[in-house]
């Protein structure tokens, strides 16, 4: 993987067959992630397709002796990293078939990454992938408005007919609003507007409470990264009336309120000491675990994904994940797995901040993405989320892309001297 390759994109039909095998495996990856037959042959098929195309379209770099010449930078070395150290795990996790099923799937990711990466070498680049991003969520909101039943909008928590939980699909939702309103602030079209409403919608029919909090958080930074110094007060106190509103209208809402309000008043009446409801604690009870599994095994945990390999071996009835990428990272992977992991969070962040604090759009909305699966992992676990790879491979690119004029610059002014 090399983003800084000098390999140059041909603008010819080559670019446009990646992008359609690109948005093909977005939809896939967003749309149909159902265990049946055609759900397994659409997802191979399309990575195949991405494959394919970007064997054909893009030559292999050569040095003057005509040998291949093989580049990977940081990122897809800490990708491999995470691989192999995920795979060593094995050797003391509890599931070794939970594993490899993981680690199967970050090598399908990891090779989609590769693909990706030479296409990110400029923002107009990035800026594409986005777009293609967008157009696959747009193509999961429609499917998903096709495949639930009429009766069950507004009654249940959608998100199933796509094979996924609603959290997943809300935090998906969020993706989108975000990106719509990002192309509305460059393009400055109506439709866009439309597109984050459309997606905002979807989020409060999924009743996630985390995708709600995204939602609003995504939108907020956004919002007061690109606004001028000036009007960054004016920004802050937008996205509290707005977030105010939203909570108004979640808790004044039937249909609303039977989907996501009574939960969320469950929720602050247990931070005010009141009733908790079943769900808030279980999710207590897999973090109260997970925290004492990282005591117990803090340099290199159980093994990867073995969380629930424990909580099955002690006959607990819902044998899932921890609900927390921190506490599944220490307990599975200790502190070596959890600094390896969470260090590239930490490069791509700390190069984004002061760049997206200079108002630049492309910029602000990579550093809130990567902001967000980082900060959200509280109740989210990012690296079983194989597309937010894709995610942090944009907003790594983006600090790269951004960087090199300047290393540029540097070594202009040492051929100087």
């Amino acid at each position: 993987m090399n983003i800084s390759s000098k390999v140059i994109i041909p603008k010819t039909i080559h670019v446009h067959l990646c992008d359609i095998a690109l948005l093909i495996y977005f939809c896939v990856m967003f749309a149909h992630q159902q265990e049946t037959l055609f759900g397994r042959c659409l997802r191979y098929g399309s990575l195949f397709f991405v494959l394919g195309s970007t064997l054909v379209t893009y030559p292999i770099p050569l040095d003057r002796k005509n040998r291949i010449e093989w580049h990977v930078d940081s990122f897809g070395l800490w990708m491999l990293a995470v691989l192999c150290y995920g795979a060593v795990s094995m050797i003391w996790c509890m599931d070794m078939g939970s594993a490899v099923n993981v680690l199967w799937n970050l090598v399908k990711v990891l090779a989609v990454c590769f693909c990706l990466a030479p296409r990110l070498n400029s923002e107009k680049e990035i800026e594409r992938i986005c777009s293609l991003l967008l157009l696959a969520l747009v193509y999961m909101v429609i499917l998903l408005l096709v495949l639930t039943p009429r009766d069950a909008l507004g009654t249940i928590r959608i998100g199933s007919e796509l094979g996924q939980n609603s959290n997943e699909i809300g935090r998906l939702a969020g993706l989108g609003s975000l990106l719509s309103f990002y192309f509305y602030t460059r393009k400055q079209h109506k439709m866009y507007l439309l597109l984050v409403a459309v997606f905002a919608g979807t989020a409060l029919l999924t009743g996630s409470k985390n995708a709600i909090l995204i939602l609003l958080f995504q939108l907020g930074l956004y919002i007061f990264l690109i606004a001028g110094s000036w009007k960054k007060l004016l920004a802050v106190a937008a996205a509290a009336a707005g977030a105010v509103a939203l909570y108004w209208l979640v808790m004044h809402n039937a249909v609303l309120y039977g989907l996501v309000g009574s939960r969320i008043e469950r929720m602050l009446g247990f931070l005010g000491g009141g009733d908790v409801d079943g769900s808030t604690m279980e999710r207590l009870y897999f973090m109260r675990t997970a925290a004492q599994l990282f005591l117990q095994h803090p340099l290199k945990g159980i093994g990867l994904d073995s969380f629930s390999a424990y909580l099955a071996s002690i006959g607990y009835h819902n044998a899932v994940y921890s609900h927390c990428g921190f506490l599944e990272l220490l307990s599975t992977l200790g502190v070596v797995g959890f600094v390896l992991y969470y260090g590239m969070y930490a490069k791509i962040l700390s190069g984004l901040r002061k760049p997206a604090l200079a108002r630049k759009m492309l910029l602000a909305v990579c550093f809130t993405l990567a902001l967000r699966m980082f900060l959200f992992d509280i109740s989210t676990i990012s690296l079983y989320t194989y597309h937010s790879y894709i995610l942090l491979l944009l907003a790594y690119a983006c600090m790269h892309v951004q960087q090199r004029p300047q290393e540029m610059r540097m070594s202009g002014k040492r051929g100087e001297r």
